[in-house]
């Protein structure tokens, strides 16, 4: 007897599977079909944003570099122009300064136009960092902070100790975004020192023309008289004893005379003006000169006239006789200011810079108020001056 099922029997053990099923599974291998498709379509479109991301990226690193350099490039403007620039934030605080305004300001560890941003904590109040003669420019861009305006025009003098002095011209505005809204103040200075000295040199020689031509006017009158009175003082003069009272009376006049007629002969010189005659020429003869044209005054007021000349003495291109006038009157001043014991040196050199001949001495110095009038025509401190 043979135990072994058939093949035929154990067919007909299977369950059998039902519709349902059949259909559940049809929907579930669809979905899976689905979600491939779906799965397939994430990952192109996920290639695709990393082409678009990665492109952006490039973009923007791009945008990022042409920022920075026309950041780099506004700051070397800045830092490039002869004008002094400096920035406050909104709570006054120093954000940048450029090379003009640091050296000009004499600004040590000052934040460069290219390191700070409004609001940094770092700043410094800018009424710390400009002190002293300074303090009025702070003053000025802060002024335009606070009121939110345009300030134009204003001058402010900057001592630089040592009897230097500079002036600035300074300018002063908010700074605004486009909504309007104030970020805070640059203020715009240059040093205008030379074009007031310029405009200085100016208005005395327009005052000196218009005293040239009244001088010349009226020297003709004073001088016609004042021959007639030398020649009838010296004919008198002839006629009397030497020693008479009468005799000395005539000499008088005839020395008062001829001073009057030197300080006109100077107001015609100095008004009127004399081009120089340039030629090459030595300043140490020129120093000699007016050493020994000065040795009888310094005698007289018991002080001591000392030169050291340039150890290798080069001619320079000057004019012997005006320069020793010039020389010579500095000396007989310098000499005259000094007290008796005293000291004057004469120097001279010759380097790069350029040729000098200096007169230094012991005296008081020109007192600060008289200082401006030191170049006026007739303005003297001395009883016997002329102040040509």
């Amino acid at each position: 007897m043979n135990d072994t099922p058939s093949t035929e029997h154990a067919a007909n053990d299977q369950p059998a599977i039902s519709p349902e099923f059949s259909e559940i599974m049809a929907v579930y291998e669809a979905a899976t079909a689905d979600l491939r498709l779906t799965q397939e379509r994430l990952r192109e479109r996920v290639r695709e944003l990393s082409g678009e991301l990665a492109v952006r990226n490039r973009e923007l690193s791009q945008r990022v570099e042409e920022l920075s350099a026309l950041k780099n490039y506004l700051a070397n403007i800045l830092e490039s122009i002869a004008d002094g620039v400096l920035t406050i934030d909104p709570d006054h605080r120093l954000v940048a300064v450029n090379k003009a305004a640091s050296d000009l300001l004499a600004i040590t560890g000052a934040p460069p136009v290219d390191e700070r941003e409004a609001g940094d904590a770092g700043a410094t109040p800018v009424e710390q960092v400009l002190r002293g003669s300074r303090r009025d420019i702070a003053r000025i861009l802060c002024e335009a902070l606070d009121r939110r305006v345009t300030i134009a025009g204003r001058e402010v003098i900057l001592d630089l100790g040592a009897g230097q002095s500079r002036v600035l011209d300074i300018a002063a505005n908010p700074i605004r975004n486009s909504a309007g809204a104030v970020l805070g103040a640059v203020a715009t200075f240059r040093d205008i020192t030379e074009i007031r000295h310029l405009e200085t040199v100016v208005r005395r020689k327009d005052r000196l023309a218009a005293l040239g031509e009244m001088a010349a006017g009226v020297a003709h009158e004073i001088r016609n008289p004042l021959g007639g009175i030398e020649l009838y003082a010296s004919s008198m003069r002839r006629t009397l004893a030497p020693e008479s009272r009468e005799a000395q009376t005539c000499e008088k006049i005839i020395r008062a005379v001829g001073s009057l007629n030197r300080i006109v002969t100077d107001m015609l010189t100095f008004t009127r003006g004399k081009d120089p005659i340039l030629r090459p020429a030595s300043l140490e003869r020129v120093a000699a000169a007016a050493i020994d044209l000065s040795a009888r005054e310094a005698a007289q007021r018991g002080v001591t006239v000392t030169h050291a000349y340039a150890e290798h003495p080069t001619d320079a291109p000057i004019d012997p006789e005006q320069l020793t006038q010039a020389a010579l009157n500095i000396l007989l001043n310098a000499i005259q200011m000094t007290p008796e014991g005293g000291t004057v040196a004469v120097t001279t050199r010759h380097d790069g810079a350029g040729h000098a001949l200096s007169v230094a001495d012991a005296g008081p110095g020109v007192p600060p108020e008289i200082a401006d009038k030191i170049f006026n025509p007739f303005f003297t401190t001395r009883d016997k001056g002329t102040g040509l």
